[in-house]
């Protein structure tokens, strides 16, 4: 079994994703978001994965620049993840619709 990561590896864990994907880092997600993303997940690297695709994909839809605060904070909120804010009775799961690159949606 695998331990969690810590705060700072959880950070640099979504940072080598995203160079890895060939993206910028600095010009995709703020600093705050990445530090919430961190903390909220504790250091789960699934738990990184859903919560960082989830907010991409949220920046995106409001086409927002980067990820910022509030996008993170509303992808946590969607996963039902601590520093979100999913009210009573939300189970946090929900259907992510396909994109040109999926095979069709996914249960988040």
């Amino acid at each position: 079994r695998l331990e969690p990561l810590g705060v700072e590896e959880a950070a640099d864990y979504a940072l080598h994703h995203l160079r890895a994907a060939g993206a910028d880092p600095d010009r995709v997600i703020d600093a705050e978001a990445l530090e919430m993303l961190a903390k909220a997940t504790r250091g789960v690297p699934r738990r990184i994965n859903q919560a960082a695709h989830l907010a991409l994909r949220l920046a995106e839809a409001g086409e927002a620049e980067r990820v910022d605060a509030e996008v993170m904070l509303e992808s946590l909120s969607q996963l039902g993840l601590p520093g979100g804010v999913a009210g009573p009775g939300e189970s946090g799961v929900m259907l992510i619709p396909p994109t040109e690159d999926d095979a069709g949606f996914r249960l988040y």
